[in-house]
């Protein structure tokens, strides 16, 4: 849906093609049928954010519309927000963070996920690739800000989350989560989430409830892995 002076330049295959490409991915990599009634997507006027993962009706900023031909780099954007906003109805909506300490959580996995679906089942093969230059690149360089922190950190109110969406809850969590496929193994990987979303769907989960059945999954123990990782700030060196 979009105002009616904006309708006429939405590109209709775009958007739906990668709405049924996402959907086609996530639907078996979660092990579960998209679970609510109805999936909107609404373009809203001076939105205050890209785009957000109400429950069955997802609001994006009316700036992902191009009055003229969209780029590649563009149209591979639009499928990254498409698909990432649609991998927070499983891990998001049918299971909920608690509070707002694991929203980083959140965001990186729909992040990581996001990127996976666009590399596997989609035109947009280089996926990874344009991650490392955007994504990552904006982790390192808040990574090496004094103002920076670690993934994982108390949180108190609403004001302290807002100010952690940065480069470390989004690009530095996506990256350290991107290790653990190869860590863990891939389809441990997959099995460990697919668990967690089963055991947790709606009710309310922590970062240890995700550790947990990751580390089960792979037999693993996850806990030193968890203090190197999420419980540091800074640049891993040598």
């Amino acid at each position: 849906m979009a105002r009616q002076s904006l309708a006429n330049y939405v590109k209709t295959e775009d958007w739906f093609t990668f709405t049924k490409q996402s959907f086609e991915f996530f639907q078996p990599y979660f092990e579960i049928d998209y679970p609510f009634k109805k999936y909107d997507q609404i373009l809203v006027p001076d939105f205050n954010a890209g785009a957000m993962e109400n429950v069955g009706a997802v609001t994006f900023n009316d700036s992902y519309i191009s009055r003229g031909k969209k780029t590649q780099a563009q149209r591979m954007r639009l499928a990254n927000v498409i698909a990432h906003e649609l991998a927070h109805q499983w891990f998001g909506n049918l299971v909920t963070m608690n509070w707002w300490d694991d929203l980083w959580l959140n965001e990186s996995f729909a992040t990581y996920t996001a990127n996976l679906a666009l590399a596997e089942n989609s035109e947009f093969t280089t996926a990874w690739e344009n991650y490392y230059l955007g994504a990552k690149q904006w982790a390192y360089h808040t990574d090496q800000r004094p103002t920076t922190h670690a993934i994982q950190l108390p949180v108190n109110n609403t004001d302290e989350a807002f100010a952690n969406f940065d480069g470390i809850t989004y690009g530095k969590g996506g990256s350290v989560l991107k290790q653990l496929p190869y860590y863990l193994g891939k389809e441990e990987f997959r099995k460990g989430v697919n668990n967690y979303l089963k055991a947790l769907s709606y009710d309310n989960s922590t970062l240890n409830d995700f550790i947990n059945h990751l580390g089960k999954a792979a037999d693993k123990d996850l806990n030193s892995w968890q203090q190197h990782w999420l419980y540091q700030a800074g640049l891993t060196t040598i």
